[in-house]
């Protein structure tokens, strides 16, 4: 398996950035720093170039750190994972759907799958509450992905989280999530 991002940014059903890269700590700032360059090109406003940089850096740093087969072969190495992640822009309704996937276990679909149900459950209301709880508390931090990030996350989308499960091989299962801004 390489290790590899697919990373791609289209508007209007047009690609205009295609990178294909090595998944790394480095990888994901030069990735959202082109996708940014990239918004601003697109005159995309403050809040919504705001958005999609957070939303962006917490999906690439979800496929590295928790994707099935990430890997550091050694202490001194760079962390490395598989994975895509898209950038859509329909200019129609002014809106960004921001995309990944990557591979997990069963057993972090299991908790994956609870908490974005939960999740999807609560208002913006809620969802500030429970972000000051787990702030407060701390728990919810690195619990397989389904902690700080995913309450971020669905305060900034226009819709609730949508995300999709599918069993490949063994305990291995496609998770891909999708958030729009």
């Amino acid at each position: 398996m390489c290790s590899a991002i697919m990373f791609y940014i289209k508007i209007d059903n047009q690609i205009i950035l295609e990178n294909n890269t090595t998944l790394n700590e480095e990888s994901i700032i030069s990735t959202v720093k082109s996708l940014e360059k990239k918004l601003i090109a697109n005159g995309a406003g403050e809040k919504k170039i705001k958005d999609v940089f957070e939303i962006s850096i917490e999906l690439l740093q979800n496929i590295l750190n928790y994707s099935y087969g990430s890997r550091q072969r050694s202490q001194n190495q760079k962390k490395e994972a598989d994975g895509l992640f898209q950038v859509f822009y329909n200019s129609n309704d002014d809106i960004y759907i921001i995309n990944s996937s990557n591979l997990i276990t069963e057993s972090q679909e299991i908790t994956l799958r609870e908490k974005l149900s939960f999740i999807n459950n609560l208002n913006k209301n809620d969802l500030k509450i429970l972000m000051r709880d787990v702030i407060k508390t701390q728990s919810g931090q690195h619990s397989l992905g389904a902690g700080i990030g995913l309450i971020l996350m669905a305060r900034k989308s226009l819709k609730p989280l949508n995300w999709n499960f599918e069993k490949l091989f063994g305990q291995i299962v496609k998770f891909s999530i999708e958030v729009q801004v």
